[in-house]
């Protein structure tokens, strides 16, 4: 299937693949339902992670060869393997963002080095027009002053309602006849079940 598409995709405009976007197709998506969304046109605002200093050499059906730069993206945390059919853009490097938009192919699988061992790590392989640089909003640091505030509040809340309660406790105790009884007969007060 890659063999019939990447002609196809030599030949389009990155105009037009970017107006047939499938808009419902999500990481998520294609990466749990491989079959329903293989050979749509996707896009996704990633990071570069990975870049092969060596190409992809391929030939199609009529013994054309073609040339794929390829590494790795990652989109929302996700990781996205790439093939692209035009050369990567001057200068990029890893950190750099980029709008990756390309046919989905299918789920690929590589050997990922973790320490100790290795792990196959899964991701969507999509073949690209070119890759886009773009400038990533950051997203900005999470604020804790808000959660910082709720737990102040709460310990207050807990703080009030202890006074309120020993407050009761103590109130309850003294109106206790009982309790004065027995202050009267021993001379003080004790804790019971202490001793007598």
């Amino acid at each position: 299937m890659m063999l019939d598409i990447i002609p196809q995709i030599k030949a389009c405009s990155l105009e037009y693949m970017k107006a047939n976007v499938d808009k419902t197709a999500a990481f998520k998506k294609i990466f749990n339902h491989p079959t329903d969304y293989r050979g749509h046109v996707v896009q996704f605002e990633s990071t570069v992670k990975f870049l092969y200093e060596h190409a992809e050499h391929l030939k199609d059906a009529n013994g054309t060869e073609y040339t794929l730069a390829r590494g790795h993206l990652t989109s929302s945390y996700q990781m996205i393997t790439f093939l692209s059919v035009d050369p990567l853009p001057p200068g990029l490097k890893l950190g750099d963002g980029v709008l990756l938009t390309g046919v989905f192919i299918q789920r690929f699988a590589y050997v990922n080095r973790k320490t100790p061992g290795v792990e196959l790590t899964w991701t969507p392989l999509i073949v690209a027009k070119c890759l886009e640089p773009i400038t990533i909003k950051e997203e900005p640091p999470l604020n804790t002053a808000w959660i910082i505030g709720y737990i102040f509040f709460a310990l207050m809340a807990v703080g009030l309602f202890l006074m309120y309660s020993t407050k009761i406790s103590s109130r309850n105790a003294r109106n206790n006849i009982f309790r004065r009884m027995r202050i009267e007969r021993g001379g003080k007060d004790r804790i019971f079940p202490g001793p007598k």
